[in-house]
């Protein structure tokens, strides 16, 4: 049987096919071109990027914009940062555009919450960091990483802010925070899922994240699924390949002896994850994220693995975590894998022994003890190794 493509039917005013829902690439397109002569940066990259984005736009809300900062009301600084940005909440007055009007002309959503990161000012005059965007920005189309909305910029110190969208319980670290070890199973594999998924796509591209850790991974809950979204991609690539930026936990032992980052070192980042999660304790949090961890980790030291874990869990985990980076699964395994789980627990549930696996598991995942505090000097957010 053929598969023909979706029929999205014609364009009202051009009669050509629309190739996605209320979406013409010719009309629609060419109202944003139009729109170019009444906004700038300030920055030809970034203008020239985000009008690359509209021209090559697929569908509503497929591109990215250029926000006025008063548009932007209630900026706070959330008192977060890394390596590359600090970190603002704010309400966008406007809104991103999410609604159609009477005449099938997308129009503005209304407030909306949104996370602002300024750049630091080494980032903003690297350029070659810019123009990496376009690499990117095919992942971002895919619809399985943070939303980003566009660039605004800071009328008070001139730098340039992406806009992000904000997500309900921030980050990992706040969600496991909050949950206080209160997941069960099935929660804990459908974030997996849905974090192996971005990192499917962003690796099927061709590219690499390169500081996959729990402050990147963005989490939104409703009262039936927890979505969970990778932040932050094209942040930590090469435009700063002469260092390394990151959390000493989630970083590969090869990187720390001066290999580059690869998707095998964003494997090992996302084991660490898998170990993270079923514990609700962070990885190395009893002590100094200090050049004696760093020494460790290159000898082989890793974190104690989550107790009464499924065995299938425990094998993935270490395959992901191997001092080998050859042996590390791809992407692609992790996501298959972990989507059989889902099948098994979730959407075709019935007694086999991988279902028992976790079913067993689910009786002792509240047993793991205590968390200990967290070091005074451990670090969970991203930061230059050389400062170390």
């Amino acid at each position: 049987m053929e598969n023909y493509p979706p029929d999205y039917g014609t364009c009202p005013v051009c009669f050509k096919r629309r190739e996605a829902q209320y979406w013409c690439t010719n009309c629609d397109v060419r109202r944003l071109e139009e729109n170019f002569k009444h906004w700038t940066s300030g920055n030809s990259a970034i203008d020239n990027f985000i009008k690359y984005t509209q021209k090559n736009a697929r569908r509503g809300m497929d591109y990215l914009e250029w926000i006025d900062f008063n548009q932007l009301s209630h900026v706070c600084n959330t008192g977060k940062a890394g390596a590359f940005t600090s970190n603002y909440s704010a309400i966008w007055i406007e809104g991103p555009k999410g609604s159609l009007d009477k005449n099938e002309t997308w129009s503005n959503s209304g407030p909306t919450r949104v996370i602002l990161k300024q750049f630091h000012n080494y980032v903003e005059a690297n350029n070659l960091f810019f123009n990496q965007l376009y690499r990117y920005h095919r992942c971002f189309q895919e619809g399985t990483l943070a939303d980003f909305f566009g660039f605004t910029r800071d009328v008070r110190t001139s730098r340039i802010m992406m806009v992000m969208r904000y997500y309900d319980h921030e980050d990992l670290y706040t969600f496991l925070d909050n949950f206080n070890g209160a997941l069960c199973w099935r929660d804990i594999i459908e974030i997996l899922l849905s974090v192996s998924e971005g990192l499917f796509k962003i690796h099927e591209f061709g590219l690499i994240h390169g500081n996959i850790h729990g402050g990147n991974i963005l989490i939104e809950q409703d009262p039936n699924t927890i979505d969970a979204r990778i932040a932050d991609t094209g942040l930590s690539g090469d435009s700063f390949q002469e260092r390394v930026f990151g959390v000493v936990p989630f970083i590969a032992p090869e990187v720390f002896t001066g290999s580059r980052k690869s998707q095998a070192s964003d494997i090992y980042s996302f084991g660490m994850v898998m170990m993270m999660i079923p514990t609700g304790s962070r990885p190395y949090q009893d002590r100094s994220h200090d050049r004696q961890l760093i020494q460790n980790i290159k000898l082989g030291l890793r974190p104690q693995y989550p107790i009464g874990a499924p065995l299938v869990y425990l094998q993935l985990m270490e395959k992901c975590l191997s001092q080998n980076p050859s042996i590390r699964p791809t992407a692609q395994d992790v996501y298959q894998t972990i989507y059989t789980w889902i099948e098994a627990t979730c959407i075709n549930p019935e007694v086999t022994p991988l279902f028992e696996q976790f079913e067993r598991a689910e009786q002792s995942l509240h047993l793991s003890g205590i968390a200990k505090p967290i070091h005074q000097h451990a670090v969970y957010i991203s930061r230059d190794l050389n400062s170390i």
